[in-house]
């Protein structure tokens, strides 16, 4: 019997291979600013934008100024010349055209549409580089709808941000609403804040800590058991 009607999905690195946008994206960005995207620049940038994501979501900055300190704070500590804010500019455009998908992500999905759950997006990244991103992807007829942190006014791991959308989703029994994601900070913390079952994917194996998860998987083909036990993956 299936445990779970609404699933509470989020998209970078849970169904979005991010890290391959994002990279794709920045040395697009980077070249427009006469600037080659060396691994090394590459590996920089990604410590100083997952640290401000950090900060973000224990709402000690702002989203507006993590769009720009992001690339200020990588020529600063690259020693590059150039505008940085232009590097900023380009760089929702470029990441909003790079929608790739994480192997099997839309095969799950199909799956658990077929299941009978329905498949919401939850998510803290920029509002209008999701949107687009999800657009583009082939899995877009598996999900009913997105909810970007930036429309909400609020963003994971807040209560706030799951009360928003909650008001969207009014006659959902909390209790058949399944949180899922890569990332205990924002995924499994607020999931325990809204009071749902939560699901990780644990990709690389770490500890949880102090976190209980529902639920902790490794690999996407795992989740349709979470979902209905016995169940195997299709594909």
């Amino acid at each position: 019997m299936r445990r779970y009607d609404v699933l509470l999905m989020d998209a970078d690195e849970t169904l979005f291979d991010f890290h391959r946008s994002e990279q794709e994206a920045l040395q697009k960005a980077l070249k427009d600013c006469g600037i080659l995207a060396t691994p090394s620049l590459i590996a920089l940038y990604s410590r100083i934008n997952d640290g401000l994501w950090k900060e973000f979501e224990k709402g000690l900055v702002t989203k507006p100024f993590l769009k720009e300190a992001r690339f200020i704070r990588l020529f600063e500590q690259a020693g590059l010349s150039g505008d940085p804010l232009k590097a900023c500019e380009r760089y929702p455009y470029y990441l909003g055209e790079a929608s790739y998908l994480l192997d099997g992500a839309e095969a799950l999905c199909r799956q658990l549409v077929a299941m009978g759950c329905t498949i919401y997006l939850t998510t803290n990244g920029i509002s209008q580089v999701q949107h687009r991103r999800l657009e583009k992807a082939p899995l877009r007829d598996c999900i009913a709808d997105i909810f970007v942190s930036e429309d909400s006014g609020f963003q994971k791991p807040q209560r706030e941000y799951y009360d928003y959308v909650f008001r969207h989703l009014p006659d959902v029994d909390h209790r058949r609403v399944l949180a899922i994601g890569d990332s205990l900070s924002s995924d499994i913390q607020g999931g325990i804040h809204a009071g749902l079952d939560t699901c990780w994917l644990n990709w690389k194996g770490a500890e949880s800590g102090f976190l209980k998860p529902t639920y902790t998987i490794s690999s996407l083909r795992e989740m349709p058991g979470v979902i209905e036990p016995g169940c195997q993956a299709a594909w």
